[in-house]
């Protein structure tokens, strides 16, 4: 069982196999964040440069690169939370 862990922010202490089992995301939540991926994507693809102010040109980019690194992130961290589990049940 997780534990929470006394800090600035709301943190839980999990075995490996908690964490692992926690990461893992179901095949429709993979396809809900594959298409908020796509939509962000497409909004990247589709700013238009602003001369009157670029700050908020790279600000805005740089929002939505975060948002796709964020997403691909929650990919990852499942498919690698799928192949903790398949090592952790060869093993038993």
């Amino acid at each position: 069982m997780s534990i929470e862990i006394p800090t600035s922010f709301y943190k839980f202490r999990f075995t490996e196999q908690e964490s692992a089992a926690a990461a893992v995301l179901t095949s429709m939540q993979k396809q809900h964040i594959h298409n908020l991926r796509a939509d962000v994507a497409e909004e990247l693809l589709n700013i238009e440069d602003d001369v009157e102010n670029p700050l908020k040109h790279v600000q805005e980019r740089a929002k939505l690169q975060g948002q796709l690194d964020a997403y691909a992130g929650l990919i990852n961290l499942s498919e690698s939370a799928e192949e903790i589990f398949r090592t952790l049940n060869q093993g038993s």
